[in-house]
């Protein structure tokens, strides 16, 4: 983003530059490499890419890796990280379960 002006970063939702001018939200679009053409879920608010850099993500991130592999326990990780990796696998099986749904069944797996 460091090629990109104040302005092309606002309109492309970047969460690191203020939101642009009331008049111009409505055409703020946010990049997702085209490979989700069907996807019917929650509208972006802010482009993909700050919000995976953020710590709270990259450290639900980590500690999910762990925990899913058996290193620490419930009691281990405290109610704030153990609620951020319940939120996290399940969205993370959301999105699994509708990449392997069909397109014509509403899902983002395409027929060949």
């Amino acid at each position: 983003m460091q090629t990109q002006s104040e302005a092309q970063r606002q309109m492309l939702g970047c969460g690191f530059a203020p939101q642009p001018e009331e008049a111009r939200r409505k055409f703020v679009s946010f990049w997702d490499g085209g490979s989700l053409p069907n996807y019917k879920g929650p509208k972006m608010t802010v482009c993909p890419g700050y919000s995976t850099q953020l710590p709270e993500v990259i450290e639900t991130v980590r500690a999910h890796r762990h925990w899913s592999k058996g290193a620490w326990g419930v009691r281990d990780l405290g109610a704030p990280l153990t609620l951020a990796i319940e939120i996290f696998e399940g969205a993370a099986n959301e999105f699994q379960s509708w990449s392997m749904t069909s397109e014509s069944e509403g899902g983002g797996r395409r027929e060949r």
